[in-house]
This record gives structure tokens, C-alpha cells and sequence, in this order.
């Protein structure tokens, strides 16, 4: 949990807090020790403060700042309350309990503890960052942007905000204002990574891939591992037609990081549609390793099997697809395609029956079941189905018809 790290990192020092000599000679030599990365040897030194002062909110808050280093939320939880008990006004208690529930997905709860802290203190731009953070994941756009503004009137420099700004604008379509705040933040940071790729990811959004392609470079040229930048620049490459260019760059991301789901999914669908199904059976294979509830992963892991002439396989992964998500009616229909093709006719039919369920308008699946419902010798029920796809315009139908409906 890198992210909750860096909070314990960045916001240990405290912004109002009045301390005792004491108290102030315990916390910097505990900043001291957190700036040298032992965060042991930090938790150490916080406990002996407490021996020594255990009235202390903020030593009590430093303590909720160890733990969230190690990766335990309900500890951390559990000091930040005991340092509201011993100083119900600590604003930095508030900022920080506002950032852990935003990390945890409590989102109201971050919010009203962020609504506290700038109650009393209305000039700190990192709580209307903070809020603005929560009420952006909860799709409240408007609150979002309006927060990120109070934050940037206070602090025009801040560039994170610029940023994030920039992302709440572009969930709400707005990608030439996204665009807009990422180069504000690009302005008051060069190597603002994160900015980079959100303006390439703007760029293509708008129709400009060679644009995307130039932000993406510029991130690698920072940051030769920055593997998000190759994926990203992988995907445009492909789009463009360069195969071979996207190929090379989904590798790359996968090298820096070999659990990147999304790099092997489209490496994988890269490898399909250019008949390496060999690899593709590799990259699918491999994706439900890394992350076996991946949306369709096991569906075009079957659709590679059946090219391979694996259908067994292919049934089985389509059967696993089905488990995970049952209105996957690309996965039925293949399912059915295949028991057919295997002389299980009912069982076919059965899929059809869900297939036409999900997807009443498709004509294919009309064909295929009547198909079905023809090797069982049910003719009604086919020339049935032959009819309906005919009318919703497969003109394929019509030979069926004619040679079974007569």
C-alpha cells in the first residue's frame, strides 16, 4: 500500500499544533528518523514519547502514521481515535482520517471528517484537496471540480491538484478542460509523471494519437520503467495499425511488471487477431494466473482454444467465464456453438435459449439454435427460429428455409 505510506510520509508533520518543548523535541527527532526510511526504529522512538507524554494527540497520530506504513488500516483507526480523545481539535487527525476512509472507499466518511477540518480552518488547501479526492471518486463531479478550485485559489501551484482536476474532467467528458489542467500541472511540475500520461490519454481521447504518443514518450524519457506509458502507447500503436510497434510495447510493460493484467489481455487479443494463437493461449493462460476474475479473460482463452481445435478446453473455459459473470452471452453462444458441433443438440439449444434471452435482437443465434432444433427433428421449432432471424435481416436464413421448411 505505497499510497498509504507516502501519507504517513508526507503529512506527519503536523500544521497547527502547539506543542511543549518536549513534545516538539520528540517529534523532530522522529521526522528525523522517518526521512532516513527506518520506520522501526521511528515506531520505537514514538512509543518512548508516549511513555513519556501519553496526554500526546500528536504522538497518538504518529503512532496511527506507523501503522499505516505496515499496511494496518484498523490499528491506524484505532490511534487516530485515541488521539481525538486526547485532543478533540487536532486538525491533523481529521486531514489524515479524511485520507485513510478516501483509501479504503469509505468515501463519506472521508468527507465528513474533511468537512470538520476546513469548518475550522477554511485556508488549508490540502483538506479541499483531500474532499475534493472523495467526492470525485464518488462520481460527485460538480462538488469535486468545486473543491479542486478552492484548493488551487489557495495554492495555485499545486500540481497534483492541477491533475486530479484534470481526471475529474475527464470522467465527465470535458477532455479539453482535462487537457487544459494537466498542462497547468505539467507547468508547475516537469516530471509530473501521472500528468504526462493523463494528457496522452486525452490527446487520444480526442482524436489525436500522434499527440498521445509524444506524451507518452515524454514519460518514458523521465522514466525508462514507467510501464504504464508503453501500455498506453501500445494500445495507439495498435490502433494505427502498427502491430509489430504494439507488440513490442506490451512486452516491455509486461517485463517491468509481469502482474499487469490489462498488458496481457491485450497482448493477448493483439496475438489472436494475428493468428499467433499459440501466444495468445500463453498471454490468456497466463492473465487468469495473475488475475483469475478478469472480465472475459476465460472467454477468449476459449475463443484461442477453439481455434486450436481444443474444443473440450474451450467449452470448459467458456463454462468458467459463464461462473464469473452469467449475462456473458458471447460466452453461451459460443458454449452452444461448440456442444453442437460435439453432438450435444439439447445442451446447445439450452445456450441459445440464454443467448436469445440476453441478446433478443442478435439473428445468429436463432440460425444456430434452429440449426439444433433441425438435428433433433424438431422442424417447427427450427423453421421457427429460421423465420425470426429473417426477419431481423439475416438473409442466410432464407436457404435454411427453403430446405427445411418445406
Amino acid at each position: 500500500m505505497r499510497f498509504l505510506l507516502l501519507i504517513f510520509m508526507l503529512y506527519i508533520i503536523p500544521i497547527f499544533t502547539v506543542f511543549s518543548q518536549t513534545e516538539k523535541e520528540i517529534i523532530e527527532n522522529i521526522d528525523l528518523i522517518i526521512q532516513d526510511g527506518d520506520f522501526d526504529k521511528a515506531n520505537k522512538a514514538i512509543d518512548d514519547g508516549l511513555k513519556l507524554l501519553p496526554e500526546s494527540s500528536e504522538l497518538l497520530r504518529y503512532k496511527a502514521g506507523y501503522y499505516l506504513s505496515i499496511q494496518d488500516s484498523e490499528t491506524a483507526l484505532t490511534y487516530y481515535k485515541k488521539a481525538l480523545e486526547k485532543d478533540i481539535n487536532n486538525l491533523n487527525v481529521y486531514k489524515e482520517l479524511g485520507d485513510l476512509h478516501f483509501y479504503l472507499g469509505n468515501y463519506d466518511e472521508s468527507i465528513k471528517y474533511l468537512d470538520y477540518a476546513i469548518a475550522v480552518n477554511d485556508k488549508n488547501s490540502n483538506y479541499y484537496y483531500s474532499r475534493a479526492m472523495s467526492h470525485g471518486s464518488k462520481g460527485n463531479f460538480k462538488k469535486s471540480v468545486e473543491d479542486f478550485d478552492k484548493c488551487l485559489e489557495i495554492t495555485p501551484e499545486f500540481s497534483a491538484a492541477y491533475n486530479n482536476r484534470g481526471l475529474v474532467k475527464a470522467n465527465s467528458g470535458d477532455n479539453i478542460g482535462a487537457a487544459a489542467d494537466y498542462k497547468l500541472a505539467l507547468k508547475y511540475d516537469e516530471g509530473n509523471l501521472s500528468a504526462y500520461q493523463n494528457l496522452g490519454n486525452a490527446y487520444a481521447a480526442m482524436g489525436k494519437p500522434e499527440d498521445a504518443i509524444t506524451q507518452y514518450n515524454k514519460c518514458i524519457e523521465i522514466d525508462p520503467a514507467y510501464y504504464l506509458a508503453y501500455y498506453n502507447r501500445a494500445n495507439i500503436k495498435d490502433d494505427l495499425g502498427d502491430k509489430l510497434g504494439a507488440l513490442e510495447d506490451y512486452d516491455f510493460a509486461i517485463l517491468v511488471n509481469p502482474d499487469f493484467p490489462q498488458a496481457y489481455y491485450n497482448r493477448g487479443i493483439l496475438n489472436y487477431s494475428s493468428g499467433r494463437f499459440q501466444e495468445a493461449l500463453d498471454d490468456f493462460s497466463t492473465l487468469v494466473n495473475v488475475a483469475s476474475d478478469f472480465p472475459a479473460a476465460y472467454y477468449h482463452r476459449a475463443l484461442v482454444k477453439h481455434e486450436l481445435d481444443d474444443k473440450d478446453g474451450a467449452i470448459a473455459d467458456c463454462t468458467r467465464e459463464i461462473g464469473l459473470n452469467n449475462k456473458n452471452h458471447q460466452a453461451y453462444y459460443l458454449r452452444g456453438y461448440l456442444t453442437s458441433e460435439l453432438g450435444d443438440n439439447e445442451g446447445s439449444i439450452r445456450d441459445f435459449n440464454k443467448v436469445i434471452e440476453l441478446d433478443p435482437n442478435s439473428p445468429q443465434p436463432y440460425i444456430n439454435r434452429g440449426i439444433a432444433y433441425a438435428e433433433t427433428g424438431n422442424n417447427q421449432s427450427a423453421c421457427d427460429d429460421f423465420n425470426k432471424a429473417l426477419g431481423l435481416g439475416l438473409q442466410e436464413a432464407q436457404e435454411l428455409i427453403e430446405k427445411v421448411c418445406k
